[in-house]
């Protein structure tokens, strides 16, 4: 029987082996094509906002959430529509991902100052944030996030999109006017840690 290696599993003779001559180079070939095609099949996942989600505070980093019919990919249901539907589990495949996202806020004409951020684990990421001033916006405006790299050590880690709004009075939270300007979150597996 052969060993095997520890991390991709691949198969080489051990001393104890009968020789397997052609077998043993066939079994090395196939254990390295199927490694390298699973590392080639990248993970990610992309949100696109449904449903507006009003009610938030003035002032206040809130996270966005996707509900049904939101997932424009999800490679390896790294989002659940149903629980915790700001969140991307980013933490089920482990390593370096980009993330980045839109926030596009409640038509507001007392809006003065919207922002969007990358969330980690519930906390900003630094350098994360885009800005801008919006006073007496009418229409709908949105506004990206920086993209930035984000390390999943923990199977439990999560990335989610965080809108700003300040307005003195009517709705603060997400607008939807579809197709163009609506809240969006994507996150792109690139590398092992």
């Amino acid at each position: 029987m052969p060993g095997t290696t520890a991390v991709f599993g691949l198969r080489y003779q051990v001393a104890a082996d009968s020789p397997e001559g052609d077998d043993l180079g066939k079994n090395l070939a196939d254990d390295t094509e199927a490694a390298l095609l699973a590392e080639r099949q990248t993970a990610m996942c992309q949100l696109v906002q449904q449903t507006a989600q009003t009610g938030w505070t003035s002032g206040t980093s809130t996270a966005v959430t996707f509900g049904a019919s939101s997932e424009t990919v999800d490679t390896g249901t790294f989002h659940d529509t149903g629980s915790n539907t700001s969140r991307v589990v980013i933490g089920k495949k482990l390593g370096w991902w980009q993330v980045g996202g839109v926030y596009a806020p409640a038509a507001n004409t007392a809006s003065t100052y919207i922002r969007a951020s990358i969330g980690f684990n519930g906390a900003v990421v630094a350098g994360s944030t885009g800005g801008i001033l919006i006073s007496g916006a009418a229409g709908f405006v949105a506004v990206p996030s920086g993209n930035i790299l984000v390390q999943a050590v923990s199977a439990t880690d999560y990335v989610e999109l965080l809108g700003y709004q300040i307005a003195g009075s009517g709705t603060v939270g997400t607008g939807v006017s579809a197709p163009l300007i609506v809240s969006s979150l994507t996150a792109v597996w690139q590398r092992p840690s």
